[in-house]
């Protein structure tokens, strides 16, 4: 995950000591959180924070940090990312969890979400590949077509949960 982090070219994501400053930006920890799958479609989720040095020899301004949720395919390229703090999360099969709460149900197939992201994780793009794009969430027929299909997949959902 480290490597792919690094060799994603994504600044946020390398560490770093800038040419001429006296701070140094670095990992500072990456926790695997496990990961979610749909059909044929698998992704890893992890949690990384990073931390900003305070120039060396002076106390000010002082260290600072930040964390993302990082997703990644199972090459182990970045497949979406948002900056958020989810610690003390874990996955329950495809539900990151806090706690007792249910932060997000990666399972759902929301067509807001679908086309917005997850705004409860500080917008992380959607990462699925049945991702709607601008030009289909204009399209009020596409919209349509895509909410019928998710009413029907909930009823049967229930369905057959209510069987067991």
């Amino acid at each position: 995950m480290i490597e792919g982090m690094e060799k994603s070219g994504e600044e946020q994501f390398i560490s770093r000591k800038p040419p001429g400053e006296n701070d140094t930006y670095h990992l500072r920890a990456i926790e695997y959180l496990g990961y979610v799958e749909r059909g044929k479609e698998r992704f890893f989720i992890a949690s990384a924070g990073f931390i900003r040095s305070s120039p060396f020899g002076r106390d000010t301004p002082p260290a600072r940090g930040h964390s993302f949720m990082i997703v990644f395919r199972p090459d182990f390229t970045i497949a979406a990312s948002s900056r958020v703090d989810i610690s003390g999360c874990r996955m329950d099969g495809n539900r990151l969890i806090k706690g007792d709460e249910v932060v997000e149900d990666f399972d759902s197939r929301d067509i807001r979400v679908r086309h917005g992201g997850y705004a409860m994780l500080g917008g992380l793009p959607y990462f699925f590949s049945d991702k709607i794009s601008d030009d289909q969430w204009q399209d009020d027929e596409f919209i349509e077509r895509e909410a019928k299909a998710e009413e029907a997949r909930k009823r049967k959902a229930e369905e057959e949960a209510q069987k067991r």
